[in-house]
């Protein structure tokens, strides 16, 4: 993969060098059009090639982690309004998912994609994995503050504070049910979300675990799973008690 980055730079400062040599060659006469095409289909053929590129190598990633693979969503993963999602809608260029990996892993299915969305001018990628969780588990949003998100809650889920206050300046907690969000964010996790780490937010809903993170690279596709599953393994075992249905087999967290 970091072939292909350096290959895609090589590209992107020829085809620039072509521009700028076009332009002083043509004074700004007729030539100059014809560079800016120019210039243009060349940052579409680089953006094509990094696509494809990043396509085949999460595809390979995944092989070696012995999960499936689709370039494209397979299974309608923004209609599961997951807080990244909703403040962005269906309109077509405004968010997307692809590069999709799925699977079994020590017992949990998991998920793990590409997503994108626009912000402004700029687009801005997240690598995302996921875990199963019972169906009728609350909705629950952990996301640390700060301007990863445009959408401030956007599920409208009530916020929760908690005793720690280094933890209530760093994460908001949005909660449909205060006693599970109590249960779920216990002292150990919430030491667990303190350590350093890039993690933009966590959200359970809809009978699935959400974690979504910086844009990896293709080769670092398990430390996305790795995050969903720490998550998971941390959920304390009264939740499972309490709330869950078949508890997974797993050493007691909590």
């Amino acid at each position: 993969m970091k072939a292909a980055k350096t290959a895609g730079l090589i590209a992107a400062g020829v085809a620039a060098g072509l521009l700028v040599t076009a332009i002083t060659v043509a004074g700004g006469g007729p030539g100059v059009p014809i560079a800016l095409v120019s210039f243009v289909g060349a940052w579409l053929l680089l953006s094509r090639f990094q696509k494809v590129s990043r396509r085949a190598a999460v595809k390979g990633k995944a092989g070696r982690l012995g999960l499936s693979f689709s370039p494209r969503d397979p299974f309608g993963l923004l209609d599961l309004k997951f807080h990244p999602f909703v403040r962005f809608g269906k309109l077509p260029g405004t968010q997307g998912v692809e590069n999709v990996v799925w699977g079994v892993r020590d017992g949990r299915q998991v998920r793990a994609f590409d997503y994108w969305r626009t912000a402004g001018e700029d687009v801005e990628r997240f690598s995302c994995a996921m875990v199963r969780i019972p169906d009728r588990w609350p909705s629950l949003l952990v996301r640390r503050r700060g301007p990863f998100d445009l959408a401030r809650n956007a599920l409208g889920l009530p916020d929760m504070e908690f005793e720690l206050e280094a933890f209530n300046r760093l994460f908001e907690v949005g909660a449909a049910d205060r006693g599970f969000a109590s249960a779920v964010v216990d002292q150990r996790m919430m030491d667990w979300l303190l350590e350093p780490g890039p993690v933009h937010g966590f959200q359970l809903q809809r009978g699935w675990l959400l974690a979504w993170i910086p844009r990896l690279e293709p080769e670092e596709l398990e430390r996305a799973l790795t995050v969903a599953e720490a998550f998971h393994e941390r959920i304390p075992r009264a939740v499972w008690s309490l709330y869950g249905d078949g508890r997974p087999d797993r050493p007691d967290f909590g």
